[in-house]
């Protein structure tokens, strides 16, 4: 019986571990002697004690993993670097100008603005991304959970949003900050004189009646 359960093993090892979680250990070390693939015998023994490791995920593997990982994060750094210039700039020649908010400052409100927009548009990125048919990595669970697959998804994720963050600059290109933000402030200048003359005619033809007595 236990050499026609081999068999069926051999035709179909994905039943391996399935079957050998309800084995005793004698019946696990007599059937595994009975297979000639030693990777189900060892899934088999392996229930005993410990689970066997995960086989090394292969450096292809692992390129795709970094990959996959930080396709995304492209976009995320992009989006974040280009609503907070636009943004920045945007709060900089006005409420800065009005405010007396320094140029720091604006940034900040900036990039405060572009983090929540950032939450509602992190779905949003992932399935765009998800769209561009990157081949999958096809490591599976356990391998996933390794530490050379662990540091390679955080290095994509590192290079990924570098990237992107890069690529969201190209908005200074056509910002001139230190232009838009001098006209600003002349005009609220000008603005500023025209309240002060008005306020000074205004007093002056109230003046008036008086110097005459």
């Amino acid at each position: 019986m236990l050499r026609q359960l081999a068999q069926v093993l051999h035709e179909n090892d994905g039943v391996a571990d399935r079957i050998a979680k309800n084995m005793s250990e004698s019946t696990r070390s007599e059937l595994a002697t009975c297979l000639v693939e030693p990777h189900i015998a060892q899934s088999l023994q392996g229930h005993g004690t410990d689970e066997t490791a995960p086989p090394p995920p292969s450096q292809k593997a692992l390129w795709r993993l970094a990959v996959a990982r930080g396709v995304p994060f492209v976009g995320f750094g992009f989006m974040d670097n280009l609503v907070m210039i636009l943004t920045g700039d945007a709060i900089d020649v006005t409420l800065g100008v009005r405010l007396h908010l320094s140029t720091m400052a604006a940034a900040g409100l900036g990039n405060a603005i572009s983090d929540v927009l950032g939450v509602g548009l992190g779905g949003l990125i992932e399935r765009y991304a998800e769209r561009l048919g990157m081949p999958p990595h096809q490591l599976s669970q356990s391998q996933l959970k390794t530490r050379e697959a662990q540091l390679w998804a955080s290095a994509g994720n590192a290079v990924g949003v570098f990237i992107g963050c890069i690529l969201g600059l190209f908005p200074l290109a056509f910002i001139d900050g230190d232009a838009h933000k001098a006209a600003a402030l002349k005009e609220l200048q000008e603005f500023d004189r025209q309240g002060l003359a008005e306020g000074q005619a205004r007093g002056g033809g109230l003046d008036a009646p008086e110097g005459s007595q």
